[in-house]
């Protein structure tokens, strides 16, 4: 879930990018709508944090790299 909140508006800025500039308007409501879309996670995100609860929450975590058993490249994100 993290994962889509870091990466949501990257995704939105590209296809905005992407947009033809003759048609600006639909660009703005692209964006916005993208804008609203990680708020909206960033408060479902809120409401489900549980600050009873010790330790990271969310985690989302991915292994990168192995470059043999004692060393790895990892993706990791959570909330504390």
């Amino acid at each position: 879930m993290l994962t889509v909140f870091v990466f949501l508006p990257l995704v939105g800025a590209a296809i905005v990018a992407m947009h033809p500039r003759e048609r600006a308007d639909e660009a703005r409501w692209i964006a916005l709508a993208f804008a609203v879309l990680t708020f909206a996670l960033a408060i479902v995100i809120f409401i489900a944090f549980d600050s009873g609860e010790p330790g990271y929450q969310f985690v989302d975590r991915f292994d990168w790299i192995r470059a043999g058993d004692a060393q790895t490249v990892q993706y990791a994100l959570g909330v504390d």
